[in-house]
């Protein structure tokens, strides 16, 4: 299934990156950057700007750095797929938006965002980040995992969500973010499996 997941994700990234280059996509870009416009508000700018720091490349950070210490200190090693999930994704994704050099969407942020716009990179590491994070609750049996794991599928739309609200983002390069993100943690994931059993 993993296999499957990335071939029809990469292909999706292909696609999509076509249609960004070839500007075929402006239509939908900007009729979604006019919907986020009429929604927006004083308050649910601040609860939005509040959302898209949880995936913030500082905040992923502080997370990792946090989970290695519990790593090291439990003995958890395998939560170390997710710092390698997060700087993978965050490596590709910058190479990329520099080999695509797509400019930001002017005039309508509502926050500070330097670098170029394709692919998201917030869309890109919250899949692999709170991706990973849902996968590693779905072998586990903790105490309200179903919960943790739908907040994890909530806090990854919300997050990607978020970037097209405040306008640092077209709503393409959230797709293109998330087929990246789709492509690359079936691979990570596959790796951690075959390391896991091994291990056991």
């Amino acid at each position: 299934m993993k296999k499957e997941v990335v071939i029809v994700s990469l292909f999706i990234f292909i696609i999509n990156t076509v249609l960004v280059i070839t500007n075929c996509f402006v239509v939908i870009d900007e009729l979604m950057a006019s919907l986020a416009t009429l929604i927006q508000n004083n308050i649910l700018t601040t609860i939005v700007e509040g959302i898209t720091f949880l995936g913030n490349t500082s905040t992923i950070v502080v997370f990792n750095a946090a989970i290695i210490l519990f790593m090291l200190f439990k003995k958890k090693y395998q939560l170390l797929v997710l710092p390698i999930a997060s700087t993978l994704s965050g490596a590709i994704n910058t190479g990329l938006k520099y080999l695509f050099t797509r400019p930001r969407p002017e005039g309508i942020a509502l926050i500070a965002q330097g670098g170029f716009s394709y692919p998201s990179g917030h869309a890109a590491i919250s899949i692999l980040f709170y991706g990973t994070i849902w996968y590693l609750l779905s072998k586990s049996n903790i105490k309200f995992r179903k919960f943790y794991m739908a907040l994890c599928i909530m806090l990854m739309i919300l997050i990607l969500l978020s970037r097209v609200y405040l306008g640092v983002h077209f709503f393409s390069d959230i797709i293109g973010g998330v087929a990246l993100g789709f492509t690359i943690i079936p691979l990570i994931l596959m790796v951690f499996d075959k390391i896991t059993t091994k291990g056991r």
